[in-house]
């Protein structure tokens, strides 16, 4: 039975039609979405963004590995550059910048007004592989999530997380190592992956 208060996932065949730069196998994207910029993505393989997040991308570019989860209600904005490496995800709520407002009061705020007036911070974010960021938490333009680095929930990231390793606070912080286990169950994700799809 058709649920009206579900609108469901696009997928990777609909999505390539829409233009994006790349698409890979077994994307899912929620039909409720805000997607700007389609032809500055790629999208690699297994990768799922649930609904009402929004992906900024028209004046900068996005490049999503495999085996990637975004959950709801996340925000990228993309104007500086934005990676993000495979077997990881986002939280709920998530916010990433890649740009972000002088508030010193010697230039403007980006609100319509001439760019010469405008003084605002670019610069790109890069999330690692195997790097997941919890509920809630913000990071800023700069910020560079190593491989296997953890941002707990409700955290802001303003600075390089130290792989392998959990951050929370704000700023964040490096709490405890991390175990790199996770590391290891790559081939066998990408080898059940390929059984299923044989």
């Amino acid at each position: 039975m058709h649920n009206p208060l579900n609108p469901g996932y696009y997928g990777s065949d609909e999505l390539r039609s829409f233009g994006f730069a790349e698409v890979g196998e077994n994307v899912l994207i929620a039909r409720n979405c805000v997607v700007v910029g389609v032809e500055n993505i790629r999208i690699g393989s297994n990768v799922r963004v649930d609904g009402f997040t929004t992906i900024i991308a028209n004046g900068g570019s996005l490049v999503m590995g495999d085996y990637i989860h975004i959950g709801s209600s996340c925000l990228l904005g993309c104007r500086g550059g934005m990676e993000i490496h495979g077997f990881g995800g986002m939280s709920h709520g998530v916010k990433v910048f890649t740009a972000s407002d002088d508030f010193s009061g010697n230039s403007m705020l980006s609100c319509n007004v001439p760019s010469e007036l405008i003084n605002a911070r670019i610069s790109p974010v890069v999330i690692g592989k195997f790097c997941s960021i919890g509920a809630n938490s913000v990071v800023l333009p700069g910020a560079h999530l190593r491989e296997g680095a953890v941002l707990g929930a409700l955290s802001m990231a303003i600075r390089p997380l130290k792989a392998w390793h959990i951050h929370a606070g704000n700023p964040a912080r490096k709490l405890l190592e991390r175990s790199r286990k996770v590391a290891t169950l790559e081939d066998a994700a990408r080898g059940e992956y390929l059984a299923m799809a044989s």
